[in-house]
């Protein structure tokens, strides 16, 4: 959604005179109004091996599944489309936050509403938050999971914004280690975070506790939308193979084998369409071909760590 200019001109023309020569063409100088640009986009996406969870305060924080625990992906930064080097950042707390804007709330998460179910898409629903995964749901285990600390980095707490899914999978089956696959339906592949940045204000990523040496990176108010994509995506590209969802498994103690779940992409899946917001380009692997999702810890109550 791109930013909003808007010029307004007031044209006022006198009528023609009769008769008399004073009553000739009165032409009045056009009236103009400055652009003004009322805000600017900067759009977020999350893409690959990562946690979303719910802070108090209604704000999100999501961590990053570390090398060891997600092998064979790699974390990234782009700035509309070009990396960033973060290879200096050690610290493992980062902030993504909007300078002067008082009285931050956190994000909205888009709900519009797809009648609650995952088997059939929604030409209104289609960009609900609500088709993430959560593993901690009745739809998955049911109660808070159990997270093994320090297999996270970063962790990196958001900012207010329009929170909905981007992305969706192709119709998807699902089982429980030991039983059989099944119908399950749409998962959200991409997420994305929508901030617009008014006068004044400028989206900052940094170190948390930290001075301007942690800062890694600055947008300002501006009249070109931009895109920030962070990702934590399989290196290179990967079109068959195992599921990499059971590498959320790594994050958490306490989980018998039997009850972790996993999914798969089964084109002859009876499926009654594909979603409105597919994923353009299948290249990267999480279910046979497909990205990577996000997974969200709904019921967790403390921090992640």
């Amino acid at each position: 959604m791109s930013s909003l200019v808007s010029v307004s001109l007031a044209l006022c023309c006198s009528t023609l005179g009769g008769g008399s020569p004073s009553r000739k063409n009165d032409l009045k100088p056009v009236e103009t109004k400055p652009i003004t640009m009322e805000s600017s986009t900067i759009e977020i996406t999350f893409e690959g091996l990562m946690i979303f969870h719910k802070e108090a305060g209604n704000r999100y924080e999501i961590g990053i599944l570390k090398p060891e625990v997600a092998p064979g992906h790699k974390f990234q930064i782009l700035v509309d489309e070009k990396p960033i080097d973060l290879t200096r950042y050690k610290v493992k707390s980062w902030i993504l936050e909007i300078t002067g804007r008082p009285g931050s709330k956190g994000p909205t998460l888009r709900n519009v509403g797809h009648n609650n179910t995952r088997l059939m898409d929604s030409q209104v629903g289609q960009y609900d938050f609500s088709w993430s995964v959560d593993l901690e749901s009745k739809e998955f285990h049911g109660h808070e999971l159990k997270l093994r600390p320090n297999k996270l980095w970063p962790i990196i707490h958001l900012p207010d914004g329009d929170f909905y899914t981007k992305y969706k999978s192709p119709f998807l089956d699902r089982k429980q280690d030991g039983g059989a696959f099944s119908r399950f339906g749409f998962v959200a592949e991409t997420t994305a975070l929508e901030i617009n940045l008014q006068q004044g204000e400028e989206l900052v990523l940094k170190e948390s506790n930290t001075g301007p040496e942690g800062v890694i990176l600055r947008l300002g108010y501006d009249s070109h939308p931009h895109t920030v994509d962070i990702h934590n995506s399989p290196i290179g590209s990967v079109s068959s193979g195992p599921s990499h969802f059971k590498m959320y498994y790594q994050l958490f103690t306490g989980v018998a084998e039997s009850q972790k779940f996993d999914f798969r992409f089964n084109p002859e899946t009876p499926a009654p369409a594909s979603a409105f917001n597919p994923y353009p380009v299948l290249h990267i692997a999480w279910v046979g071909s497909l990205p990577c999702g996000a997974a969200l810890l709904g019921t967790r109550t403390t921090p992640l760590e």
